[in-house]
């Protein structure tokens, strides 16, 4: 964790951002996960770094979405799980962008 707060105290500064997006495993019922209380050890960490908001979006199923959409494009997810988790990052950014518009 400690390396990865290191790495986006980075590009914080890089690239001045406005806000961040991070992803919170709910259930499906809409309670928190266990991985919600890591998650939000891990945005209290993200504070004493950036002072900006940080919006929390639900990201249950987005791994299967990304997938899926990869599939109805022909490709294959192949082993490389890097493929599937940037597009799962799209689809949760577009979650946040369609929350926010609506």
């Amino acid at each position: 964790m400690e390396q990865a707060i290191e790495e986006l105290a980075g590009v914080i500064r890089e690239y001045e951002l406005d806000a961040l997006i991070v992803g919170y495993p709910l259930l499906a019922s809409g309670d928190k996960s266990r991985m919600c209380e890591e998650v939000d050890e891990f945005i209290e960490k993200l504070k004493a770094i950036y002072e900006g908001p940080i919006h929390k979006v639900d990201e249950s199923d987005s791994s299967n979405e990304a997938a899926s959409i990869i599939h109805a494009h022909g490709k294959r997810t192949g082993r490389k799980k890097s493929r599937v988790d940037r597009l799962a990052a799209v689809v949760i950014l577009q979650r946040y962008l369609d929350e926010v518009a609506g």
